[in-house]
């Protein structure tokens, strides 16, 4: 038998492997990233010690990405595809943390002959009807607006908010939407778009004060540094698709894998600001790390500057 588990949510793949593994009293696991091909081939094709057929998980399994033309160009992947194949001694697993696979001669086969669990992701309902049933076993009352507070704090993603939720029970028996915004960092990304904004509508004390707070949840400077230039890009890629391939907001927000309303702002304060204050900064930001790194700068007082002089 052969399983295929990917998705995003890591925890959700851990969850499904687990109810796999329970049908199995030898399990043994690699890495396709960092262990040895023959290793995991020797197990391949050893027998369990019991009756029944050991299971073997290979995780980060990244030729499930690549088409059948890539696959074939690289002998030692394309053998060892073959050899998977051809033994039927053990049950193997082959794992991947990504939102999708390509449809190559690896998932045809385990289509064929195995099962699929694919795209294990939660909806929005599914999110709020988790997070109150998991509180609600706590005996712990939540309030509805501090569970759409918390999906955006964890940012949709499920080892996040166990972690979260493990803080959260022992506060109190009542959450409301401040125990959330105390309690729950916001994202880096939601703080670095906001730190932005505060800089193009000049209101540089307020720019500073978030990253002051940044600072205080234990972001490092140049993980925010790094934050901004991702910001700057997503500007950069606005303009472009919206002057150049003249796509509509929706069509932008799709493209780009955001919201509509972002794009929407986005928008205005290019018009405020114009796209080569916004290349100017980008690469601004890039020699600022680059020195930082280097030890030619101070982290704090360079990323200070550079907001007080935007």
């Amino acid at each position: 038998m052969f399983y295929i588990v990917f998705g995003e949510q890591e925890f959700l793949v851990n969850r499904t492997i687990k109810k796999i593994e329970k049908k199995y009293n030898e399990i043994e696991y690699f890495d396709f990233k960092e262990d040895d091909l023959n290793s995991i081939i020797k197990s391949i094709s050893s027998y369990s010690l019991f009756e029944q057929k050991k299971l073997i998980e290979i995780k980060n399994f990244d030729l499930l990405l690549k088409n059948d033309e890539e696959l074939e160009k690289n002998k030692k992947n394309s053998e060892f595809i073959s050899y998977l194949f051809n033994s039927s001694d053990n049950d193997i697993i082959l794992i991947l943390l990504n939102k999708k696979i390509s449809h190559n001669k690896i998932y045809k086969k385990v289509y064929e002959n195995g099962e699929i669990y694919e795209n294990l992701q939660l909806s929005d309902d599914d999110w709020r009807k988790y997070i109150k049933q998991r509180f609600n076993k706590e005996n712990i009352e939540i309030a509805e607006d501090a569970i759409e507070e918390l999906i955006v704090r964890v940012e949709k993603d499920l080892t996040k908010f166990e972690n979260e939720f493990n803080k959260l029970i022992n506060y109190s028996n009542k959450i409301n939407l401040n125990d959330i915004k105390i309690l729950v960092s916001e994202p880096l990304e939601e703080n670095s778009f906001l730190v932005l904004n505060y800089l193009i509508n000049d209101n540089k004390i307020m720019a500073l004060k978030k990253y002051n707070n940044l600072l205080k949840q234990n972001y490092e400077t140049v993980v925010l540094i790094s934050s901004i230039v991702t910001q700057l890009v997503f500007y950069q890629q606005v303009y472009y698709l919206n002057n150049f391939e003249k796509k509509s907001n929706l069509e932008i927000a799709k493209i780009l894998k955001s919201n509509d309303k972002r794009v929407y702002v986005t928008l205005k304060n290019l018009k405020k600001i114009g796209i080569d204050r916004i290349y100017n900064s980008c690469n601004l930001l890039y020699e600022i790390d680059s020195k930082i790194k280097s030890g030619l700068l101070n982290k704090n007082t360079a990323f200070e500057l550079f907001l007080l002089n935007f």
